[in-house]
């Protein structure tokens, strides 16, 4: 089997959460030697934009995506073990995210962190009731292009604010892109805290932390 046809297999077998085919045919595609990194992008990448796709078309829902998002987890750690043992290339921009302080949701956070791996971005995962503290010294620790907060409470959503103020407070502010999401959020909310967008579903996210990254990316570059 050629590997265009191991990777539609990985590709098709996501689209239709086939579990079991699809751990077979990330396997078989890394015993025929495909580079893990083009299984990751052009096999399990090209199965999650897909259902994206589907997704904003209302052909799929939220709980389909939830589901291939943490196939496609285990399955990209399995390939970037493999790339490790061969010497791994340097990752893309740096994206730290996080569900805030207080809130511990965090499907949509998930799905934002599958997509972004998929997508070219080394994702530092915080998890859940991250401190501000900890979003610093992460951002600071790993030089972070990208921080993306989520809060699925009124309650918690203030706490959004509060890194924001953290990484000014600290002077790292300038240096990354800030994007807000969660239920209670909303582009007014993002603009009043200082944040630079806001978004209201995975796809958007990925698409506005591309932006955010490029943006940031020029200024510096102008400012050099």
């Amino acid at each position: 089997m050629s590997n265009g046809e191991l990777l539609a297999r990985v590709k098709e077998t996501l689209i239709k959460l086939d579990e079991a085919g699809f751990v077979k045919a990330v396997d078989d595609s890394l015993g025929s030697g495909v580079d893990p990194v083009v299984i990751i992008e052009d096999g399990i990448g090209a199965g999650l934009r897909a259902l994206g796709d589907k997704f904003q078309e209302g052909e799929v829902f939220i709980p389909h995506l939830a589901m291939a998002a943490d196939m496609a987890r285990k399955e990209m750690d399995k390939a970037k073990s493999a790339l490790a043992e061969g010497g791994a290339p340097a990752g893309g921009p740096v994206a730290v995210i996080g569900t805030v302080r207080d809130d511990i949701h965090d499907l949509g956070k998930n799905l934002v962190g599958a997509l972004l791996s998929v997508s070219g971005f080394s994702v530092v995962d915080l998890g859940k009731d991250v401190s501000p503290e900890k979003f610093v010294d992460e951002v600071r620790a790993s030089k972070a292009a990208l921080v993306g907060m989520s809060a699925l409470m009124t309650t918690t959503m203030v706490n959004q604010r509060a890194v924001i103020r953290a990484l000014k407070d600290e002077g790292l502010r300038d240096s990354v892109g800030v994007m807000v999401g969660g239920a209670p959020t909303s582009g007014g909310w993002a603009e009043e805290i200082g944040a630079d967008g806001h978004a209201d579903d995975a796809v958007t996210a990925v698409r506005l932390a591309s932006a955010l990254v490029g943006k940031i990316g020029s200024e510096k570059g102008r400012n050099a």
